[in-house]
């Protein structure tokens, strides 16, 4: 089974590259934003948890996240495996993959220089409802600060403001699982 977690700072393109992972590899990308999206849809008891605490403007605990991960790697499409794309982002959710047996053949961290991922981060613009992305320069929406699909105001997260945008550390690169590559390639 092929199961990989894809790390980096925020910009730092692991959205990217799991997209292109995933497709070439034939495993599903798993990201938290996507199954937080995904429950809150549902309307399941999860779901409407989640869309509380959500709403609360609260984090969603670990032990939430833990318990959407493995809901989702019990699904068809991850029996040949599943990609990580920016989780466990704690201390605390590494530890409970490791408490729950989510199995990790390889851990990818994408690094990156801080002043790129100033550049990335702070012209990130995303629509809420649909998880669509933009970047004010890189790929900028058709009319500025609106959703192209349904004209709808774009937000910038608070964590894509530059003060924000340095407090990443990556630890996973540990007992030989870990591949340091440079953000600015293609893997």
């Amino acid at each position: 089974m092929n199961t990989f977690i894809l790390l980096g700072p925020p910009g730092a393109g692991k959205g990217t590259q799991a997209d292109l992972i995933s497709a070439d590899l034939g495993i599903p990308k798993i990201s938290t934003g996507d199954m937080l999206r995904s429950a809150v849809a549902s309307k399941s008891d999860l779901g409407n948890r989640v869309e509380d605490i959500l709403n609360s403007g609260k984090l969603v605990s670990d032990d939430i996240i833990i318990e959407l991960i493995n809901d989702r790697i019990n699904q068809s499409d991850c029996k040949s495996g599943y990609l990580f794309d920016g989780v466990p982002r704690t201390l605390g959710q590494a530890n409970l993959f490791l408490q729950n047996g989510i199995e990790v053949n390889k851990v990818i961290d994408i690094s990156l220089d801080d002043e790129l991922i100033i550049k990335r981060m702070s012209g990130r613009r995303f629509h809420i409802a649909s998880g669509r992305s933009y970047h004010i320069e890189f790929n900028p929406p058709k009319a500025e600060g609106l959703d192209d699909e349904t004209g709808e105001p774009l937000i910038q997260r608070e964590d894509d403001f530059p003060e924000t945008c340095l407090l990443y550390t990556s630890d996973a690169a540990d007992e030989g699982l870990g591949v340091d590559l440079g953000g600015r390639r293609i893997i």
